[in-house]
């Protein structure tokens, strides 16, 4: 199943940066949210200086419905939403250097890992990881 994320707007400041992934396959129909963690090392250690986790809110967080983007639903995407994009602004965020950014998807209120977690930093051009390989 794929997971990408790249910028879109690149610029100097996270308030000009949105990241873009796609919603994974799911065959059970799940609910899933979207996980993010970002730091300041990259190591990716100690406490996260910020998070994003839409099962607890979505500001910042739009998905494609095949015709417009609206805001993250609340309790989470399923199908028809598979595949399509999840664009989250880091508008909302106060980042104002180079940040590494781990990500992942998850059902609420169960195992909470449904794709591994994802790395990338800001800002970037573009990182696609898809069946485990960088393409």
């Amino acid at each position: 199943m794929p997971v990408s994320i790249k910028t879109i707007n690149p610029g100097s400041s996270a308030g000009s940066i949105s990241l873009v992934f796609e919603v994974p396959n799911m065959e059970d129909n799940s609910a899933l949210h979207l996980m993010l963690d970002f730091f300041s090392t990259p190591d990716y250690s100690g406490v996260a200086i910020q998070s994003i986790n839409t099962a607890i809110g979505q500001t910042g967080v739009s998905i494609f419905d095949g015709s417009d983007w609206i805001a993250f639903p609340t309790e989470g995407v399923g199908n028809p939403y598979y595949e399509n994009k999840t664009v989250v602004s880091l508008a909302c965020l106060s980042l104002n250097s180079t940040g590494y950014i781990r990500y992942k998807w998850f059902i609420k209120g169960s195992d909470p890992t449904i794709t591994p977690w994802g790395y990338t930093k800001f800002p970037s051009l573009e990182i696609t990881i898809r069946n485990g390989a960088l393409s």
